[in-house]
């Protein structure tokens, strides 16, 4: 059963500068299920951990809002 990415904008410009989930997640030092947990909102992000994938990424912070905090993931949490 496959589950929404509830980041879209995001899990797109990951594969677009890293080619993969996987190379990304062990970027971060992450194993590729935590990060497919956090893109499909089953763990929180923290503040560093979204500061630190916008440096990632090379984005600056003021993107914060367009990949972390879109609409579609407001109407699928408890707000």
């Amino acid at each position: 059963l496959k589950t929404k990415v509830l980041f879209p904008s995001l899990h797109g410009k990951i594969i677009e500068r890293y080619g993969s989930l996987g190379v990304f997640a062990n970027t971060m030092g992450w194993t590729p299920s935590t990060l497919s947990t956090k893109l499909h909102g089953k763990s929180e992000w923290s503040r560093g951990e979204m500061l630190a994938v916008l440096e990632k990424l090379d984005l600056p912070v003021t993107e914060i809002l367009r990949y972390f905090f879109t609409k579609e993931v407001q109407d699928n949490n408890d707000f």
